[in-house]
């Protein structure tokens, strides 16, 4: 009896002690990131106080740690964002982690990423890859990761972001290959058209504009508008992908060569074979609007979702 007195007497207070450690660890980050928030936004130390305190209070809203929001929080400022910006993208990017079962500071860099090469909405990146994930059975995060790799390219050439996303999901459905290669492929494949653009050729097998567009005339789709300028690729593909089936095997060999390159040939079939059901995802996802909000009401119920709550009240409590 006695030892059994002694083993739960010293378990308390081992575990007291280490609840203590856990905490001062805590307070030491949390401090670190909003020291970092008071540099780049010259917030007086009551401010920055009142702002970590509501920083709990999100985190106990949306079952995250405070400690995940306030170094988020950091880089957004960095970003010149003003305090209402930060507190948006902070809570849908929570949402786009959950749901996507990624870590909250790699959620938070695809979405700052889409977000700044595509200008557009924060909650609009996340409701497009939670919607393209589902509709094609890959996942919010391999969508996300891909288009990490093409976002910038995508957006310097003037493709849709919905039209890219839904490329996305159509080769990876069918490939079943890694969102890096996925991504990494596309962005060869417009960076292929970017070099066209600027150069007159590409720089790495030395393809001619005329080239491309002798091709793409083969089957009477024009690459230069009527003013002697690309036309935009998202156009083309649209284009090209209606006749694609019509196409004998030497035409569609000679158009994926020509336009995507030896490399990514595959790829590009893999595009075009699925076209009629990337036009279908695109045309539906202009509706997909709070998607995420939809999936991450489902999550929030989860033992892992009161699980994190709980740790979120802790925070609060050392606080």
């Amino acid at each position: 009896t006695r030892i059994t007195q002694w083993g739960i007497a010293t378990s308390l207070v081992y575990g007291s002690l280490r609840q203590l450690k856990e905490g001062i660890s805590y307070l030491g980050e949390l401090d670190n990131a909003m020291n970092q928030v008071q540099i780049v936004t010259n917030k007086t130390s009551d401010e920055v106080l009142e702002l970590s305190n509501s920083y709990n209070t999100l985190a106990k809203q949306m079952s995250v740690t405070t400690s995940q929001i306030a170094l988020a929080s950091v880089e957004f400022y960095r970003q010149g964002l003003s305090d209402e910006e930060v507190n948006k993208r902070l809570q849908s990017i929570i949402q786009y982690a959950k749901i996507s079962g990624m870590e909250f500071q790699e959620s938070a860099e695809i979405i700052t990423a889409t977000v700044n090469s595509m200008g557009i909405d924060v909650q609009r990146a996340t409701d497009i890859f939670s919607y393209m994930g589902d509709a094609t059975a890959t996942g919010a995060d391999e969508i996300g990761r891909a288009f990490q790799k093409v976002g910038g390219t995508a957006g310097e050439l003037g493709v849709e972001f919905e039209k890219v996303s839904s490329w996305i999901s159509i080769i990876s459905s069918k490939t079943r290959e890694s969102a890096e290669s996925i991504g990494t492929s596309m962005k060869s494949m417009m960076a292929r058209i970017q070099n066209m653009k600027a150069y007159g050729f590409d720089q790495e097998d030395g393809t001619t504009v005329n080239e491309v567009a002798k091709a793409l005339a083969e089957v009477n789709i024009a690459l230069m508008d009527s003013e002697g300028q690309f036309r935009n690729i998202g156009t083309i593909f649209d284009e090209l992908g209606a006749k694609w089936d019509s196409l004998d095997s030497r035409q569609k060999a000679y158009l994926a060569t020509t336009i995507a390159g030896t490399r990514q040939q595959s790829r590009f079939y893999s595009l075009m074979g699925g076209y009629a059901e990337s036009i279908d995802l695109y045309n539906k996802s202009l509706e997909a609007l709070g998607v995420t909000q939809q999936k991450y009401d489902v999550w929030i119920q989860s033992t892992e979702a009161h699980i994190e709550k709980f740790s979120a009240t802790l925070e609060g409590f050392w606080q």
